[in-house]
């Protein structure tokens, strides 16, 4: 595609030229053909534009296709920034989310057989551990219809406080005395609504006969990173399972995270126990592997910026040979160099605008399709661009201009005004 791109670029280049036989191609180059643009048929608008103003808007239609390609640069660029800082807002708000607002827990053990809930209280007599809450982690068929899906469900006391449960909109959904918590993609996937009720069949031990089906309402949807769970109460597992309220797993809150190992140690004692898990230790993790990840996001940053740049300072740089006569006779007229900087340099900050406006749209576009693409039946992550994200985007490509008008300077200041003149436009 590169190659395919450098070859077309060439080509467009060259073949005007090579069409030209000697003797009109010795001949001076006529100048650009001069009309009206559209904004100086609203005379209201025009007559308050100051004369500089009315030389770069003039100039920026006279050459249309250099200032399309300016400007396809530019929103490519930024398109490109969004995605790059979207993704790394999307990674620091999935964190906050799993970590923080679902996951208020600090240990989750898991047992080697099924226990009765009140077989925790022992647990709970440990030192520097707050508090406890029984979990039921098992497998079921979900079906409606023709329509079924082997899914996980997960018993939760109804006032859980080491678990929350978010809806689709991130707000904290009550579970529900009666009736499970589906994700809504599952709910698409068998064709059911809040509402509807659907059968389950459980995977728990002697439970898993088709007679042993339970027919319950879909009393909510549920927010899932990862997975396809139903989620229900500890109390309602009675009606499920018919084996009261029984455990597998449970969540554990420390009184402070520094006794951690202390009772970790404690908790590999105990022979029910199969296994822990530390949630320190999985942020820990999960925080090394998106480090490789946010060196991509780093590099797109800077090709964005490689873009930016390039692409104005070569446009500019053929603008300023190009336009060398005009601002040599803008010089004579009493221009300063500000004033001529001014002529140029404008012209880069209002297709940084253009380009800016243009491009966020294509950003978030690209982002969201990024993440659909990746979306499956257990992984549902939307892309959450922050507000800061499009002001540090569009500042960026501030700076790479910037960059670009400053190495750019020396070159009006170099135009010699007699040889300019001199020559032939």
């Amino acid at each position: 595609m590169a190659l395919a791109f450098c070859i077309a670029a060439g080509y467009n280049a060259c073949k005007k030229e090579l069409n030209l036989v000697p003797a009109q191609a010795m001949r001076p180059k006529p100048p650009a053909t001069g009309r009206k643009i559209l904004i100086e048929n609203i005379s209201i608008i025009w007559k308050k534009i100051n004369f500089s103003w009315k030389i770069i808007l003039r100039n920026l239609f006279r050459y249309k296709k250099r200032s399309a390609m300016a400007s396809v640069g530019i929103i490519f660029s930024i398109a490109l920034l969004l995605v790059a800082l979207g993704s790394m807002d999307s990674m620091d708000s999935f964190m906050n989310k799993q970590f923080n607002e679902i996951q208020k827990f600090d240990i989750k053990i898991s047992f080697s057989k099924i226990l009765n809930a009140d077989e925790l209280q022992y647990i709970q007599n440990i030192e520097h551990i707050e508090s406890i809450e029984p979990i039921l982690e098992s497998g079921m068929e979900v079906s409606s219809g023709w329509r079924k899906k082997d899914i996980g469900l997960v018993a939760l006391p109804g006032n859980s406080k080491l678990y929350g449960i978010l809806d689709e909109e991130d707000k904290n959904v009550k579970i529900p005395d009666d009736g499970i918590l589906l994700p809504k993609k599952l709910m698409d996937t068998l064709g059911v609504k809040v509402g509807d009720t659907v059968f389950l069949r459980s995977f728990y031990p002697g439970k898993n006969d088709d007679r042993d089906k339970k027919k319950v309402m879909i009393m909510g949807t549920v927010s899932q990173i990862t997975g396809q769970s139903a989620i229900c109460s500890t109390d309602y597992l009675n009606y499920l399972i018919k084996e009261g309220v029984v455990t597998n797993a449970a969540h554990i809150k420390l009184a402070d995270a520094k006794y951690e190992s202390e009772v970790i140690g404690k908790l590999k004692d105990i022979m029910e126990i199969k296994t822990i898990q530390s949630k320190a230790e999985i942020i820990a993790n999960t925080n090394k592997m998106m480090e490789s990840t946010s060196s991509v996001y780093v590099f797109m940053i800077l090709g964005a910026g490689i873009l930016a740049f390039a692409v104005i300072y070569n446009i500019t740089n053929i603008n300023i040979f190009e336009r060398r006569r005009e601002i040599a006779t803008l010089a004579v007229l009493g221009f300063t160099d500000g004033e001529l900087k001014s002529l140029i340099f404008n012209e880069n900050f209002f297709i940084g605008i253009f380009g800016s406006i243009v491009g966020i749209p294509l950003g978030r576009f690209l982002i969201y399709a990024m993440f659909a693409a990746q979306e499956n039946e257990n992984i549902q992550f939307s892309p959450i661009i922050n507000l800061s994200s499009y002001i540090y985007a569009v500042l960026l490509i501030g700076v790479f201009i910037l960059m670009a008008n400053f190495l750019l300077s020396k070159k009006i200041k170099s135009i010699n005004m007699v040889e300019s003149l001199k020559s032939s436009e």
